[in-house]
């Protein structure tokens, strides 16, 4: 089974609009989601039958100390890890290209979006003049 905080979220956000509210906040604001919100979701989704059953891939966790602390709580190892490396210029190429739906929270990159959805395409179209600082700024999100 695949699992992957990003859509453990969005099933958050869709579902429970308080806790929604407090998630779509940080991804607007370019910050990480509180491991309190992100633990609580993927050690809920490894309980769940088909992951105890099937096993599963994590996508996206663990990125934090706290995350990895759950693991170890849950007594969880992982029998293969895939770590995948990119140079800071890379990473802040395909940050400046990342854009947040407003309305819905979810993560696009303009590179990779289809221009078929005509709500995609206003908001790429809002979204041009975006600064290379927010990209900087996810960047050093992501190495805190």
């Amino acid at each position: 089974m695949r699992v992957c905080t990003g859509e453990l979220l969005d099933k958050v956000v869709a579902e429970n609009p308080d806790v929604g509210r407090v998630i779509r906040q940080h991804q607007i604001a370019g910050k990480p989601v509180p491991d309190g919100i992100i633990n609580s979701l993927v050690e809920q989704r490894l309980k769940e039958s088909d992951c105890r059953v099937n096993g599963w891939v994590m996508e996206g966790f663990p990125e934090t100390e706290a995350q990895c602390n759950l693991l170890k709580a849950m007594n969880v190892t992982p029998s293969v890890v895939f770590m995948l490396e990119q140079s800071e210029t890379e990473s802040l190429e395909k940050l400046g290209k990342r854009r947040i739906d407003p309305k819905t929270g979810k993560i696009y990159n303009l590179a990779l979006i289809r221009l078929g959805d005509p709500h995609l395409s206003k908001l790429i179209a809002d979204a041009e003049g975006d600064s290379a600082e927010l990209a900087k700024l996810g960047l050093r999100n992501a190495s805190a």
